[in-house]
């Protein structure tokens, strides 16, 4: 699914709707809802793709106070989707908005996702155990 498909599904809905007393054509109704229903649509990919942006000194924009917290969490999920089908699988499902973002948050998907992300902020044993070399 699309943003342009789900809002031209609420259009026809809208415009599917009997016509109102008072409004010759239908027309004021659906020049009140239509940018409601286009706001909600459009709510939840517009965080997605922003929320990413923002990571970035160069964009500019207010940093909302859970950005740090939300890109952490989508730093571990990328690298746990190179090893979990399921969470590929679900990653896929909002990224194509065919799920909602909260589908990530689900208790089995979020306790893999925070395990994932703590095992990536350990520091490596073997790599504590023994000297680097030296260059030059």
């Amino acid at each position: 699914r699309t943003v342009a498909a789900l809002e031209a599904r609420a259009l026809a809905q809208l415009l599917a709707q009997p016509v109102l007393p008072g409004d010759p054509g239908g027309l004021a109704h659906v020049c009140r809802e239509m940018p409601r229903r286009s706001a909600r649509i459009v709510q939840t990919p517009w965080m997605l793709a922003t929320s990413e942006d923002l990571r970035f000194a160069t964009t500019d924009g207010e940093r909302p106070p859970w950005l740090g917290m939300v890109a952490r969490a989508n730093d571990a999920l990328m690298s746990l989707c190179t090893r979990d089908g399921a969470a590929t699988l679900a990653f896929a499902r909002v990224a194509h908005l065919a799920a909602p973002p909260s589908t990530l948050a689900a208790p089995r998907l979020a306790a893999r996702i925070a395990a994932h992300a703590a095992h990536l902020m350990s520091p490596d044993p073997a790599m504590a155990s023994r000297a680097l070399p030296s260059i030059g």
